[in-house]
């Protein structure tokens, strides 16, 4: 049991110490010293003949990026808004849509990750996003995907860090 709690506590304080040394992509300055208002959106992607298993960590993964994408979000310098429908976006000079979508997800086998470790058990995710400006066509849209054989939610920041990377560069094209 002791051997199992050092575990639990090393892999957490990996984590904790991963997550806080992660760098986020800033936003662009704009005149003026005002904030680009970042809108977003967490589409859970819950299909019909999801089981009960799926749908629960789907909504798990969503409540958890809603609060950390945000949190990213205003660490870089925009104004997060959160909303739940694409009608709530108020399109304007310097307000964008960012739109994520979970596409896959495979929890893995926290049993596996502790007791065996090298990789198995391990966690999936892909995932496709959108960013909108004031015009009908995204600005950006890619897909994309990892895997790691620690936490859930580790992987979910480095999902979230690229898609800051990915947007943060090309509003840094667009706002020049």
């Amino acid at each position: 049991m002791k051997r199992f709690s050092a575990v639990v506590l090393a892999v957490a304080a990996t984590v904790l110490l991963l997550n806080g040394c992660m760098k986020v992509a800033p936003s662009p300055a704009l005149p003026g010293g005002g904030k680009i208002v970042m809108f977003v959106i967490i589409d859970r992607g819950v299909e019909n003949g999801f089981t009960d298993y799926q749908i629960k960590n789907r909504h798990q993964l969503g409540a958890f990026m809603d609060k950390d994408l945000v949190a990213m979000l205003s660490k870089a310098g925009y104004e997060p808004r959160l909303i739940q429908k694409r009608s709530e976006y108020k399109p304007g000079k310097n307000s964008y849509l960012l739109q994520t979508r979970i596409l896959n997800y495979n929890p893995g086998s926290k049993a596996a990750r502790m007791v065996v470790g090298f990789g198995a058990g391990s966690v999936g995710m892909d995932l496709k996003y959108e960013l909108h400006g004031a015009g009908k066509e995204p600005l950006l849209s890619d897909k994309i995907g990892k895997g790691t054989s620690g936490e859930w939610q580790y992987l979910v920041r480095k999902l979230e860090l690229a898609i800051l990377e990915a947007v943060s560069a090309k509003l840094h094209q667009t706002t020049k």
